[in-house]
């Protein structure tokens, strides 16, 4: 299953290398350290208080209830999940929980950019993989064909790329500022130096797996969290 969605390059969850799997937790021990993820708590703070004044502005203050009253908490606990992970990965400011939306870029391989939703994006990607991984032999057929006759599970699937477009444009986003020399608090710092300023020397496609795996698990896990 790693290896049939896996990308170009493995990241920390699915590589099957044990030498690979070594040197990868090395290179990623400063950026999931404990005290990183202390230090950017302000980051979470800052995207609570707007969601705590968006919530405000949705309070029937008249003491009647409408329809614009009502708060959709599953998408607004969304916006303020991925607006969080995106400051704490990338220094990136999605906007969602000021916009109310999860509209965002997607760009791809070939630097040909849309605009997509980025829940509807994710979740299209996942539902569709869950329905077929388990045909291991026959996975890579069922891509290709599901694809190209337009099925249900195609379609879900071709709208599942422009969640990899997303991670493929903010990855070549917070390149540009990495290499014009800023020196930003991230995952993304962490990701390609050492706690001593070593550069880690990673190709673009393994930047992007891990930023992936970064955005995907974390996304899930403090959805459940929150929403438990």
């Amino acid at each position: 299953m790693y290896d049939l969605l896996s990308g170009s390059h493995f990241h920390l969850a699915d590589v099957l290398d044990k030498g690979e799997h070594q040197r990868k937790r090395k290179v990623l021990s400063s950026a999931y350290a404990i005290k990183n993820l202390e230090d950017w708590e302000y980051k979470v703070a800052d995207k609570i208080t707007k969601l705590l004044k968006q919530f405000d502005r949705r309070c029937a203050h008249d003491g009647q209830f409408t329809s614009d009253d009502l708060v959709d908490w599953r998408a607004w606990a969304n916006f303020f999940t991925m607006d969080a992970i995106a400051d704490i990965g990338l220094s990136a400011s999605l906007n969602f929980v000021d916009n109310g939306n999860d509209i965002t870029t997607s760009e791809t391989v070939d630097g040909v950019t849309s605009e997509v939703s980025y829940r509807d994006c994710l979740h299209s990607q996942m539902t569709a993989q869950s329905q077929i991984i388990w045909a291991y032999t026959w996975h890579t057929w069922l891509v290709r064909w599901t694809r190209r006759l337009g099925l249900h599970i195609g379609k879900q699937l071709v709208k599942g790329d422009g969640f990899d477009g997303i991670v493929v444009h903010q990855a070549r986003e917070r390149l540009k500022r990495y290499q014009k020399g800023e020196k930003l608090d991230d995952f993304f710092q962490a990701l390609m130096e050492s706690k001593d300023g070593i550069a880690n020397y990673l190709p673009f496609g393994e930047i992007v797996a891990e930023i992936s795996i970064m955005s995907m698990s974390s996304f899930q896990d403090i959805c459940r969290r929150i929403l438990r």
